[in-house]
């Protein structure tokens, strides 16, 4: 007594040949398809939302100038005079180490998403970027600035 054939169950008339060798799986799949463009959405929103920070640093950057972050590296009288060397060395040292940073990070990350799961990697990793923002935004030394960026 083997069951029927999976082309002979009622509502697998319309379905791919694939899914209605699965019935379990195929109800599965079009009820999840809604799901996976959402998800699909949010990955595109999050990745726009967030990688503005490494590729925004040349605006960012004028308006640390313009906002005299770090000027008191310049020497005394040179503050007028527009950006000096040693402020341009400090905000190259902020954007290497985030951008090294990273990088740097990938690996981590992708062995805690292995271990832990995306929902978990997701809210860490939304936690770290809202932290590191707000410590970016309330400080004007660099330490701060280099760790939150």
């Amino acid at each position: 007594s083997l069951p029927p054939s999976p082309r002979r169950r009622p509502g697998m008339q319309g379905r791919p040949a694939v899914l209605r060798a699965f019935p379990s799986v195929s109800s599965e799949v079009s009820a999840s398809g809604a799901r996976r463009w959402l998800l699909f959405a949010a990955a595109v929103t999050s990745i726009g939302l967030l990688s503005g920070v490494v590729f925004g640093w040349s605006p960012m950057r004028r308006i640390l100038r313009r906002d005299n972050v770090l000027v008191d590296r310049c020497e005394k009288g040179a503050e007028d005079a527009g950006p000096c060397d040693a402020q341009e060395l400090a905000l190259g040292l902020i954007y290497t180490m985030g951008s090294w940073s990273n990088q740097f990070a990938r690996l981590p990350v992708g062995i805690f998403l292995d271990r832990c799961g995306p929902r978990i990697t997701v809210a860490a990793s939304s936690l770290a970027m809202a932290a590191g923002s707000i410590i970016f935004g309330l400080t004007s030394e660099l330490p701060g600035l280099v760790a939150g960026f």
